[in-house]
């Protein structure tokens, strides 16, 4: 496996523990809307927010992260003269 796939890998292995940790909050959520009594001194909408925000990166990272998976691999020559690699965001 090259270094491309094994950062894949570890992009991949970031994005479940972050969904998981979404589906955490998700159900603490709900844990604390329907039985008050749990003891928590914060309101079910900030465990919904934070839900909301880590099962969306978790799923974005999960999918691959598209922008920094392109950004590892893309390097092109300058022309054909000068040996130089344009990498990055400013690739054609």
């Amino acid at each position: 496996m090259s270094a491309r796939d094994w950062f894949g890998v570890v992009v991949r292995g970031i994005g479940l523990i972050t969904f998981i940790y979404g589906l955490y909050f998700c159900t603490s959520s709900t844990l604390v809307a329907v039985a008050p009594s749990i003891g928590t001194h914060s309101p079910p909408a900030t465990y919904a927010v934070y839900a909301v925000l880590f099962v969306g990166l978790g799923t974005y990272l999960l999918r691959g992260a598209p922008e920094l998976m392109k950004q590892s691999g893309n390097c092109q020559y300058l022309s054909d003269k000068a040996p130089e690699l344009e990498c990055g965001w400013n690739a054609k």
